[in-house]
């Protein structure tokens, strides 16, 4: 039943079905192997046939498969005649495909005709279908069938070889079949006589050597007194030598024997749809007889069912049977069927279903199983947009929704609610069900939202969703002295104490509370006061408020805590046991929806397994406690770092380890609440590790831990000045003091930090030498510890800084201990130390001419793991040229010695380097590869190879001229500079006489190189002679080649065959090389180097600007790996950009709070090949944003320029910049303010990818926590174009993910054109795709946390970017001063003109820039923008080829590099903003105001499209 329904599920579906083939083949090929049922095998095989027929061509994907199971199964007798029916099909959708399964088959066929089995019939019957592909094997096959002219099957034999006359050439045959033929001419059987009769016809005139034959056949016929006369006719005209008439018989027809049927189109036999009858689903939706639960559990399932008999589609109503066995089908199916019937109701029959639904949901027996099924259904009615007519009220659906606590459904009704009609009833639901879901921030932003829009307080139990426990407290206490004994206000205190950890008075109020009168509360109020009680290990009292309440799990857990205090260990096992069971029941109702929601449960049952182990712990011998006891530490390494979980599960250890046995696991969960800024808690846990001394800074005897723990705790609680004095007063107490020299070490680093941080902008000569006095007191008491080599090697590095300001005198003992700092970091340090690395190689790089940092490096070089280097082989690679020997050697040598460690990291990015136009860097580049090639010259050749190929096809010619006559134009009719026109040209009319090498260049050279050479005569000649006449027709000439290229570039362009483009690459087999990307990871991984074995034969181009390819690497695991081929784009920014985002990920991750919600960049392999292409990983699931908004605004029938319609009705694209600000801003906010609908774009996107609510929700939050991390990044890089072909969305996580890094550290901002003046895309779309209260909740949260981790971590951060500004590969970028966006299409348009109408000249076209040159900025909003002193003369011109030899462009960007370094510095301090030094949360508010103010966004580029 099942294999049937899917059958007939492919064959509604056609070829499109071939997508889940690899699912569903080898699943049907283990039910052949495990099969027992008689006949199943048979039927299975048959179904093997219908798909054949079904998926045609696509057969070759799984012919493998198939052979293998007819292979096996070949020897059954029974399945034989299905497996030749089965080769049948086969040889009729392969065709010449079809060889390899003959040359199997072929042998055992005959082997059955030879020994005239009982299937001979059915394998005759397919050799003719084979037809001509048995050609070369008929002198064994013709053979074996004459021998069946005297058997059983004569009748098929004799019709085969009848057959068989049309098809093939029989000639050498003849007279093997002559007599054998005769003898069957003479049966009894009249079948069998008129068959040979006929067979006899078409041999002889098919034949034609048969005319020796004829007259000894006439004289048979005469004798035999047989008469024939159409053979006789045949036999009359072969003798007379006349033409003989040939037709097929229709006996001869190749009809399929086996259920022929089955196998013709799905269409022939089966209606495309049925009709469903509405008789039969009105009697299955009446809900009037079901009252119990047991009525509603049976409705439900007959509805279920009857929806898929009766559903129009076929596909749907074929599963009607497999649904009746197997209820999970039903229920799986129920979605769609009710769809599919619903689509076939009349209106009157709707109306009456929702009637029948909304009775169903509203009655209060129905079970929460069913209830959730029509939850499930409502939401994908809604998600099929099939709601205009099922309708049921948004009200009613949440409230049952948070009935049976599908809380993300809940708060997807709510939010709706909330936006039809805003009310403050809704804002409190709303924060509930954001609590519940975890959604802790969220519900900050509904608190901010009320406030901002409501003005008014909400009731104080929603203040407890926000976790800011100290506020709510007092307000609690504050509301106690008007209402002293009111519960729900006690109850509410206890609920803060608890959260704080303040356990002493949580059960003075629980006694307080417990003294008044009896009420509904002594339940909850004895929860909080066992709670207590265990965490101060009071027994007595917890076995009293145990008596008070033994409810649920609760009571059960603390009876159970109890028993095992008192070592009644067989009472303890039963009670928790029944507790588990009741938690597992719990646990299997929420895992359903989220594991988030279950964690406390799972959490629950972890207490309860531990509870167990205590037991164990007890009754154990010393060993076995050390051995639990190392269980738990690693088992708590694992849980979630939440300060309420470790809480949860350290009272049940402390059954056997209180707090002062085991002081360092408390003091790690100290540490987690004071990073969760849960103060208070931390405060409270280090006083109880002192048993009760709360005077931690003022006694000599406690433990040295807790002390440190409780001086970063002032830190962070923003109490640093008193901090750095407890930690200065403690450091000078330590000759008296019995403080380990590990933990000393510590505290000299904190307080060299703490003193740096302190007096950041204001070092002198009194903080340096203590600083660096820490640092060095540090060092000698830890040696090893690569923290205080780091500390010592920045403080350096920042004393160096310092004095360079000043002069290079008294420098180099700075230098040499910040050398060797790094150096002793980063051979120490246990993880990749990217940060040090890069500040070690400036270093380096600045004053290798020193003897010191020469000897130092060199001895560097013995010590750090060579291991180290892979991750800064770019910044390396890049000064491989550099124009001081000592360095230059050290480089070359570095590289030499890495390229025989991890040759296959260094092919690539020194391959590149070996195209630069520098004579230096090739020279430097070749002697490497050279080096490299004489241990691995295969490797070598290999890569040169590819690497050539990729960046042959990454731009072809085509590409090549087009865009080379573009700038040529450009040059000479715009700017009026005929030499740098010329110097587009020559090289490609070099590239032209050089000759093609493929077919793609050859047939570009003959369409074209005729007219392009007599074109490049004119200029030549026009450069001698100076005539106008001579330029004019060779650009009459450009231009007609132009325009031809340009129309098939828009037309025929779509993909690209790699025999045509590149027959090298397609000739590639089973390379050393590895896949491009992937040797790091298979290297950090330790695994096995994954290489490449071929290359996919056709490359899909996608329709964009630059049209990348898509190419598909094969690699040797088995994986296809697809990438993005880039041309015209320097792709080495982008990689290093991805190095940056690579130590945020780290530090996010080293983040409790951003670990904890996972926060993180996505990163994807970059590979330049040269200056102007190269290979980015492809991003699977993922589309740009304007190609979401693109498909889903054509599907929905909205006009995909909607806004830019609305603003043209005031001016014409063109001329919107020439507006005034206040014009602008006025056509901006009319755009927006008429296509509301359209700004939830993406909003509805979302919903709509998402298939159930829960999935929604945990996209929508990756969205977006991964939009603020790169709103925040991204403003620190200073990154910009972010218009929407820029931003991708993956769609099965919801992740936002940011490509094209090419304008970096505010160059967008300072363009001459279309300057980009917010500091992040957060256009009014990206908005309302956030939770309903917009920037206010997670978003904020997010971006606070972000840029904490961030300042937090400056140094790191500008090591990177240091190193970023100052490569010599990708600094021109930012002494260049762009012009526009990269998307800006304004240069095609003109440029086309230019080569249609080229005599009319060229005026440019309007900047919308002031007389000056600088770009106007309006501030009417108020808002503080960052200030740039530069003018657009400071920003010096240059590029890659306008360096030197070296490759230095020698001072020209000193200047702009220290400003973008100060400025980053600024941007990590929170100094960005003018006249003030920011908090993290004011900073992060100006800067959501600034990429939010209409009057910015108004003066955007229209192509980047601010309004959506």
């Amino acid at each position: 039943t099942v294999i049937q329904a899917c059958m007939t599920i492919f064959r509604s579906m056609g070829l499109k079905c071939v997508a889940y083939l690899k699912y569903f083949m080898p699943v049907l090929k283990d039910v052949m192997d495990i099969c027992s049922a008689p006949g199943l095998r048979e039927m299975l095989i048959q179904q093997f046939c219908i798909l054949v027929a079904t998926i045609q061509h696509f057969t070759k994907d799984y012919l493998d498969l198939i052979m293998q199971i007819m292979e096996q199964y070949w020897d059954y007798e029974s399945l034989q005649d299905k497996i030749v029916g089965l080769l049948e099909e086969i040889s009729r959708v392969l065709i010449d495909e079809f060889t390899p399964c003959l040359h199997k088959f072929l042998p055992k066929m005959l082997s059955v005709l030879k020994n005239k089995g009982t299937h001979s019939g059915p394998i005759m019957h397919a050799l003719r279908v084979f037809g001509t592909a048995v050609d070369p094997y008929l002198y064994t096959i013709v053979p074996a069938i004459v021998g069946l002219f005297d058997s059983a099957n004569s009748y098929q034999a004799i019709l085969c070889i009848g057959h068989m006359t049309y098809i093939h050439d029989l000639s050498p045959y003849l007279l093997l079949i002559y007599q054998p033929l005769l003898v069957a001419i003479k049966s009894p059987v009249p079948e069998i006589q008129n068959t040979a009769l006929r067979t006899c016809t078409d041999l002889f005139s098919t034949v034609e050597e048969s005319s020796p034959f004829v007259d000894p056949l006439l004289a048979f016929l005469e004798k035999s007194a047989i008469v024939c006369p159409h053979l006789e006719e045949t036999l009359s005209r072969l003798k007379n030598k006349q033409a003989i008439p040939r037709e097929v018989p229709m006996e001869y027809s190749t009809h399929r024997g086996l259920d022929s049927e089955d196998l013709l189109p799905f269409e022939t036999n089966h209606p495309r749809s049925f009709k469903s009858n509405h008789e039969i689903l009105g009697t299955a939706w009446d809900t009037t007889w079901c009252s119990t639960k047991a009525d509603w559990t049976e409705w439900f399932r007959k509805l279920s069912i009857t929806m898929l008999k009766e559903s129009p589609s076929p596909a749907l109503r074929c599963c009607s049977g497999l649904a009746t066995n197997y209820q999970p089908v039903a229920l799986e199916l129920f979605n769609p069927g009710f769809v599919s019937c619903w689509d076939s109701l009349t209106e009157e029959f709707q109306k009456t279903t929702v009637e029948y639904i909304d009775k169903a949901i509203s009655s209060p027996t129905i079970p929460n199983e069913e209830l959730h099924y029509l939850l499930d259904l409502a939401e994908f009615m809604e998600r099929s947009e099939k709601t205009q007519k099922y309708t049921l009220e948004i009200n009613k659906l949440a409230h049952l929704a948070e009935k049976i606590c599908a809380y993300a459904k809940a708060l997807y009704y709510r939010e709706k609610e909330f936006k039809q009609n805003p009310s403050q009833k809704i804002v409190g639901q709303i924060i509930s069900l954001n609590d519940a879901l975890g959604q802790h921030e969220a519900a900050q932003g509904m608190f901010r939202y009320n406030k901002e829009k409501f003005k008014t307080k909400l009731d104080i139990t929603l203040y407890e969703k926000l976790q800011r426990w100290i506020k709510v407290l007092k307000r609690y206490e504050e509301l106690q002295k008007q209402k002293p004994n009111d519960l729900s206000i006690i109850l509410g205190r206890m609920r803060c104490l608890q959260n704080l950890g303040q356990w002493e008075d949580v059960v003075a109020l629980a006694e307080k509370a417990l003294s008044f009168p009896s009420s509904s509360s002594n339940g909850e109020l004895a929860l909080f006061a066992k709670r207590a009680s265990l965490n101060l290990g009071r027994w007595d009292d917890l076995e009293k408020y145990i008596n008070i309440d033994k409810k649920e799990i609760d009571g059960g857990f603390y009876h159970a805590v109890l028993l095992v205090h008192r070592n009644d260990f067989g009472n303890a096992k039963k009670v928790i046991d029944m507790c588990r069971e009741t938690a597992v029941n719990d646990l299997m109702a929420l895992v359903g929806e989220s594991y988030r929601r279950a964690y406390d449960v799972v959490v629950r049952i972890q207490q309860l397994t531990e509870l167990e182990e205590v037991i164990t712990y007890k009754t154990s011998s010393q060993e076995r406690k050390e051995m639990i006891k190392t269980l738990w530490e690693n088992r708590l390494a694992g849980v979630e770092r939440n300060v309420e979980v470790w809480q949860n599960i350290l009272s049940v250890r402390s059954l056997v380890l209180p707090p002062q046995s085991n002081p360092e696991i408390w003091v790690k969960f100290s540490n987690l609440s004071r990073k969760n800024m849960r103060f208070k808690r931390a405060e409270i846990i280090l006083t109880q590790l002192l048993l009760g001394d709360s005077k931690l800074t003022q006694t000599a005897s406690i433990d040295p831990k807790v002390k440190y723990v409780y001086i970063n705790l002032l830190w962070q609680k923003d109490q640093k000045e008193e901090a750095f004095s407890n930690m200065k007063e403690w450091v000078a107490d330590f000759p008296r003091l019995n403080v380990p020299p590990s933990r000393q070490a510590r505290c000299y680093v904190k307080l060299a930090q703490w003193q740096l941080y302190l007096n950041d902008s204001s070092l002198n000569e009194t903080v340096i030498p203590s600083m660096i006095q820490s640092c060095k007191l540090a060092i000698e008491l830890d040696g090893d510890w690569h923290k205080a080599w780091h500390t010592w090697a920045i403080i350096n590095y920042r004393v160096l800084g310092h004095y360079l300001k000043e002069s290079e005198s008294n420098i180099d003992p700075y230098l040499l201990h910040a050398l060797t700092g790094f150096i002793r970091a980063i051979s120490l340090a246990p993880t990749e130390n990217i940060q040090d690395t890069l500040r070690l190689l400036t270093l380096w790089f600045s004053y290798g001419h020193k003897r010191i940092v020469e000897i130092s490096i060199r001895e560097g070089f013995d010590i750090i793991n060579p291991d180290t280097w892979l991750s800064v082989i770019p910044q390396i690679i890049a000064r491989i040229h550099n124009p001081l020997r000592t360095v230059k050697n050290g480089i070359q040598q570095l590289l030499i010695n890495l390229g025989k460690r991890h040759p296959q990291a260094l092919v690539f990015p020194i391959t590149v380097a070996q195209r630069s136009p520098f004579k230096q860097r090739v020279t430097a580049s070749k002697s490497i590869i050279n080096a490299i090639r004489q241990f691995n010259p295969k490797l070598i050749q290999e890569t040169e190879i590819v690497s050539e190929e990729l960046i042959r096809i990454a731009i072809l010619w085509k590409e090549k001229w087009f865009k080379g006559l573009e700038e040529a134009s450009h040059f000479y009719y715009v700017e009026r500079q005929e030499s740098k026109m010329m110097a587009v040209l020559q090289p490609l009319h070099e590239m032209l006489r050089n000759g093609p090498v493929t077919q793609h260049e050859k047939a570009v050279a003959k369409a074209f190189g005729r007219d392009l050479e007599k074109a490049w005569d004119c200029c030549k000649e026009y450069s001698k002679t100076r005539k106008e006449s001579s330029m004019n027709l060779a650009w009459d000439l450009y231009a007609h080649v132009y325009r031809i290229i340009k129309r098939h570039l828009q037309t025929e362009f779509d993909k690209l065959h790699l025999s045509n483009i590149s027959p090298e690459l397609m000739k590639i087999k089973d390379l050393d090389l590895a896949v491009p990307g992937t040797y790091m990871k298979t290297f950090k991984a330790g695994k096995s180097v994954i290489s490449i074995t071929s290359f996919a034969q056709v490359l899909k181009v996608i329709p964009s600007k630059q049209k990348p390819r898509k190419t598909i690497i094969h690699g040797s695991d088995g994986n296809e790996y697809p990438f993005l081929l880039k041309g015209n784009e320097d792709l080495r920014q982008d990689e290093r950009v991805m190095q940056l985002f690579s130590l945020v990920n780290n530090l996010l991750e080293s983040d409790d709070i951003t670990s904890k919600n996972h926060l993180s960049i996505q990163r994807y392999s970059v590979i330049p090949l040269c200056s102007d292409s190269g290979l980015i990983e492809w991003l699977p699931h993922s589309d740009t944003l304007h190609e979401l908004l693109t498909v889903y605004r054509k599907a929905h029938s909205i006009p995909i320029d909607a806004e830019l319609t609305l603003m043209q009705r005031f001016c014409m694209k063109n001329e919107y910049f020439k507006l005034p600000l206040i014009k602008k801003l006025e056509v901006f906010e009319f755009a927006l303010d008429n296509t509301h609908g359209e700004g939830d774009d993406l909003e509805r996107i979302l919903w709509l990818n998402s298939p159930n609510a829960e999935s929604w929700l945990d996209k929508r939050t990756t969205y977006t926590r991964s939009l603020a991390v790169m709103s925040m990044v991204g403003y620190i890089l200073g990154l910009g174009d972010r218009h929407p072909n820029n931003l991708m969305l993956n769609r099965n996580s919801g992740k936002v993910i940011h490509i094209d890094f090419g304008d970096c550290f505010e160059v967008a901002m300072l363009r001459e054109r279309f300057a980009e003046l917010v500091p992040f895309r957060l256009t009014r779309m990206l908005i309302n795709a956030l939770e309903v209260s917009g920037i206010r909740g997670t978003f904020r949260a997010t971006c606070e946390t972000v840029m904490r981790v961030l300042r937090d971590n400056k140094e790191s951060m500008l090591a990177v970017l240091e190193a970023f500004v100052y490569d010599p590969l990708i600094n021109w970028r930012l002494t260049k001063n762009p012009g526009a966006p990269s998307n800006y299409n304004g240069d095609d348009d003109e440029v086309d003109a230019l080569l249609v109408d080229k005599q009319k000249g060229y005026s440019g076209v309007s900047t919308g820039m002031t007389g000056s040159g600088t770009t106007t900025v309006s501030n009417a909003s108020g808002l503080t923008l960052p200030q740039y002193s530069e003018s657009s003369e400071d920003f010096l011109y240059s590029d890659e080829n306008s360096l030197d030899e070296e490759g230095y462009d020698h001072g020209k960007f000193e200047h702009r590099a220290l400003k973008i370094i100060e400025r980053v510095s600024y941007k990590l301090s929170g100094r960005d903003f003018p006249g003030q030094t920011l908090s993290v949360e004011k900073q992060v508010d100006l800067l959501i105001k600034q990429a939010t103010s209409h009057e910015l966004l108004c003066q955007a580029y229209l192509g980047w499209c601010p309004y959506w």
